[in-house]
C-alpha cells in the first residue's frame, strides 16, 4: 500500500516529500520490473509486478498496461475485461481522462482477442 496508510495525515506533513519519493520508487520499480517480464514472456511476473506497483500508485496508467499485456498473454480475456472496467471506474471516479496510449493498448488487445 501506500506509506504512511492510516495515520492521521497532520502527524507526518514533514514527510510528505518522502512519501512521495518512496510511491515513486516502488512505482517506477514495478514499471521497470513488469516491462521486462513481459519482454521475457513472464507474464505471471508481470502480474505481481504491476499489482505491486498499483497497490501503491494507482493512478499510473503505464502499471495497467502492464497489467493488461500480461492477462492478455496468460488467455485471462475476462480477468482482462475486468482489469479494464477497473481502470474506467478509477478514471470516472477520479474525473480523469484515459492516456491515449492506453486507448491504444486496450484498442490493440482487443483486436487481437477478436482472432
Amino acid at each position: 500500500g501506500r506509506p504512511f496508510t492510516g495515520i492521521p495525515p497532520r502527524r507526518y506533513v514533514w514527510a510528505e516529500n518522502l512519501t512521495q519519493d518512496m510511491i515513486s520508487a516502488v512505482v517506477d520499480a514495478a514499471d521497470d520490473l513488469a516491462a521486462r517480464c513481459l519482454a521475457a514472456c513472464d507474464a505471471q511476473g508481470a502480474l505481481w509486478a504491476a499489482g505491486r506497483g498499483l497497490d501503491t500508485g494507482r493512478e499510473r496508467e503505464v502499471l495497467w498496461r502492464h497489467r493488461f499485456e500480461a492477462l492478455a498473454q496468460l488467455g485471462a480475456h475476462d480477468e482482462l475485461e475486468a482489469a479494464i472496467q477497473q481502470l474506467n471506474q478509477y478514471l470516472l471516479e477520479a474525473d480523469l481522462p484515459m492516456e491515449g496510449e492506453t486507448e491504444e493498448t486496450i484498442r490493440r488487445l482487443d483486436a487481437i482477442r477478436r482472432y
